[in-house]
């Protein structure tokens, strides 16, 4: 990644996610925009009342503030050969994000997983959540650095599969392993108003789709973690049975990891395997980063 914009509204979070950044072993030449928004002027009246000039007073106040927790964070993401520059946007904080990331060329946006809050807040929080939603490049929620250990789950999907390339153009340390990750979830057969005989006939119908849906799955992230070993990583492939967002979230858990990786949609339908909305779930309760990587459609 070699454009990488920073979301940033001054809150411990944000500055987390400036050490992330400045953890990641970006080449030579890399460009890092850290960017706070704020809002516009007639949305600072609005929020004061009728009295115009204390509108402008706090816009003043909110100007300076901004100024110097900018400064701060480029210091922090300073470094030589990486090009550092800070900036301020207007409006709606995830729009005003999305506008800047889509309008700069950015190659990864970086945010903080909560903000500062009340009127105080300008970038983060849920705010996070809707940015890796509707940003145009790849979306890191920052908690936790360095990266040493990964959490890639995958279903076979073009979102998964671009998620799995966005990862491997990542610039991370020579010896971070990749855990790439699996969930099937198979619908029981319902017991309701089935006789005993249909039933076993169910759960033995139902034990052959889930063996064959593991089979498949296996293959799957099998697949994925071959390519990842060829790109370099240690990768290793495992496949989990249960709610797709929340063994991905105790997958990240139990490998330890510090970053989990999803698409931000996945395969849908009676045999579908991970993603969709869970990408929402894994960004809300994993205990460590998450980059959202959406698909190009």
């Amino acid at each position: 990644m070699d454009r990488v914009l920073i979301a940033h509204d001054g809150s411990p979070a944000s500055d987390e996610a400036c050490r992330l950044v400045a953890s990641l072993p970006l080449p030579d030449g890399s460009a890092v925009r850290i960017v706070t928004a704020i809002p516009s002027t007639a949305d600072l009246r609005r929020a004061y009342g009728p009295l115009a000039t204390a509108g402008l007073d706090v816009e003043s106040d909110l100007t300076g503030s901004v100024a110097a927790s900018l400064d701060a964070a480029q210091r922090i993401v300073e470094s030589p050969g990486i090009t550092c520059d800070t900036h301020v946007v207007r409006g709606r904080a995830a729009d005003a994000i999305a506008d800047e990331a889509a309008a700069w060329d950015a190659t990864l946006v970086v945010a903080g997983s909560r903000g500062r809050g009340a009127l105080a807040a300008t970038v983060l929080g849920s705010v996070s959540e809707e940015i890796a939603d509707t940003a145009p490049a790849p979306v890191l929620v920052a908690r936790t650095h360095p990266i040493r250990t990964v959490v890639l789950g995958t279903d076979g999907s073009a979102c998964a599969t671009r998620a799995a390339a966005v990862l491997a153009s990542l610039p991370l340390d020579p010896g971070v392993v990749v855990h790439v990750v699996t969930v099937i979830d198979v619908a029981w057969p319902i017991a309701v108003g089935i006789t005993p005989t249909l039933y076993g006939e169910a759960m033995a119908f139902h034990t052959e789709l889930e063996e064959q849906t593991r089979e498949e799955a296996g293959r799957t992230s099998g697949e994925v973690a071959s390519r990842l070993r060829l790109a370099g990583f240690k990768a290793e492939s495992h496949v989990v049975s249960g709610n797709p967002g929340w063994e991905l979230v105790a997958a990240a858990e139990k490998l330890g990891a510090d970053l989990v990786v999803v698409g931000s949609r996945g395969l849908t339908g009676v045999r579908r395997l991970v993603l969709g909305s869970v990408a929402r779930r894994v960004v809300r309760h994993a205990h460590c980063s998450v980059l959202v990587v959406r698909d190009r459609g």
